[in-house]
């Protein structure tokens, strides 16, 4: 009777096996994941952002910049950091809204978010501008 059970149990195991293997093997002939996209975009991003400030001891502990727009067309940065010891997150932020305004295009005249990780996750600066518009409207016969 054990002898049976142990088979069963063996065969089931295998079947495990081959089932696991065949979708790892799956997973990686589909390629890349979204994040890992973005994640090497947000890395190319702030390789270029460092080599514009070279000399600058800030922008070399800038691991990822991920860029975006939120819902009403704003942009959104946030900035993950690989070394967080001495940082003003403040000037940190200025200067890469500067270099994505100048580089990239952006425009942070509407507001902007910017958001500055740690490359463990604690957060350092969450910092929202939204400017509103104001219209004036006139009569015709005033």
């Amino acid at each position: 009777m054990f002898g049976g059970v142990g088979i069963l149990i063996a065969v089931s195991l295998i079947a495990l096996a081959a089932v696991l293997g065949y979708r790892t093997g799956r997973d990686q002939e589909q390629g890349p994941t979204v994040a890992s996209l973005m994640r090497e975009r947000a890395q190319a991003t702030a390789e270029e952002y460092r080599s514009v400030y070279p000399d600058d001891e800030l922008a070399q502990k800038v691991a990822r910049i991920h860029v975006t727009l939120d819902n009403s067309g704003a942009p959104y940065f946030i900035a993950v950091l690989s070394d967080s010891r001495d940082v003003d997150s403040e000037a940190l932020c200025a200067q890469v809204t500067d270099f994505l305004s100048h580089q990239r295009g952006l425009d942070f005249s509407p507001g902007h978010t910017e958001l500055v990780f740690t490359a463990e996750g604690e957060m350092l600066r969450n910092f929202t501008t939204v400017l509103s518009r104001v219209t004036v409207e006139t009569g015709g016969d005033s």
